[in-house]
């Protein structure tokens, strides 16, 4: 499997901790193995999430993400006026760290750059009943699906998945910053579909992280986080942890051993991406409970 199917399948994997269950780590010396940062791959393989090039209006050219403090005016869906079906305004705006989008229904998330586009958080919405012609449906499949950017001369903005795109014009409205906990003031439980009642705990401290993962600092090493960016160095991965998951914990050492973005949410969210992977997060603050398991001895799922 290459580095980036690995990474990919961190996001269910459910099935390579089962797979893992009957196998036993190598026995080897109690001791950390550094992960080495995996080396760069052709740009050719690791394209954008969703390739909708050929769904782009004709003068509209692709563009790396470069949204954050913009707001812009829906102006056409599919390449149809929405003013011709719809008579309220619809706006999308973006801060460094939240995107919000007003059509009938007031939305609002925390997003993440991940180069060619961005990924979206956990979204909360207003509950209005909607008419049938709100344009609501259309803008969360676009702007929850990684959609293409692209721009024209006269400075439009497109969004574009396979079938379905939105033409957006910028304002001047502009939605402020709130800020975010303190990276320190607690740790992160990770998303993990395999992580139960027990995902990941990452940990900052000073320059450095840990991550509990079925045992303390199952992951650890030095990180960097500034501008949106997380960068890690001398990483390395038990070799002791008691885990029913192995392969799990090595792959999120890959994983982190690369180049992040990541954005963090006012009420603790968090995401991290390499660009193609997205990893989920919420900070245990003000209420630290849901990570105590992180600090009491971990237990082997039944039957390994």
């Amino acid at each position: 499997m290459g580095l980036r199917n690995a990474l990919i399948a961190l996001a269910n994997i459910a099935a390579l901790a089962l797979s893992g269950c009957g196998g036993e780590m190598p026995a080897q010396a109690d001791e950390d193995v550094p992960v080495a940062a995996p080396s760069a791959e052709p740009e050719d393989e690791t394209p954008s999430p969703n390739v909708a090039v050929g769904n782009l209006a004709p003068g509209f050219a692709p563009i790396a993400f470069d949204l954050a403090g913009s707001s812009w005016l829906v102006v056409a869906i599919d390449g149809k006026p929405l003013s011709d079906r719809y008579s309220d305004l619809a706006t999308v705006h973006f801060t460094d760290t939240m995107i919000y989008w007003q059509a009938c229904n007031h939305h609002e998330g925390l997003y993440v750059d991940t180069g060619p586009s961005f990924a979206l958080g956990r979204i909360t919405a207003t509950l209005v009943a909607c008419p049938a012609q709100s344009p609501d449906a259309e803008l969360a499949q676009v702007l929850g699906g990684r959609p293409l950017i692209a721009s024209n001369a006269e400075g439009k903005l497109m969004l574009a998945l396979k079938g379905r795109t939105l033409t957006l014009s910028q304002i001047d409205s502009r939605y402020k910053n709130v800020a975010a906990p303190p990276l320190e003031a607690g740790p992160f439980r990770i998303m993990l579909a395999d992580g139960g009642s027990r995902p990941p705990v990452l940990s900052f401290k000073g320059n450095n992280f840990s991550v509990w993962m079925d045992c303390p600092a199952a992951i650890h090493g030095k990180a960097r986080v500034s501008n949106g960016q997380m960068r890690t160095s001398d990483i390395a991965v038990t070799t002791s942890c008691d885990s029913y998951r192995p392969t799990a914990i090595r792959s999120f050492g890959t994983f982190l051993s690369q180049p992040l973005s990541i954005a963090r949410g006012p009420n603790g969210e968090l995401l991290l991406t390499d660009g193609i992977t997205v990893m989920h997060g919420q900070q245990c603050y003000p209420d630290a409970s849901p990570c105590n398991y992180a600090t009491k001895p971990a237990e082997k799922a039944p039957g390994t």
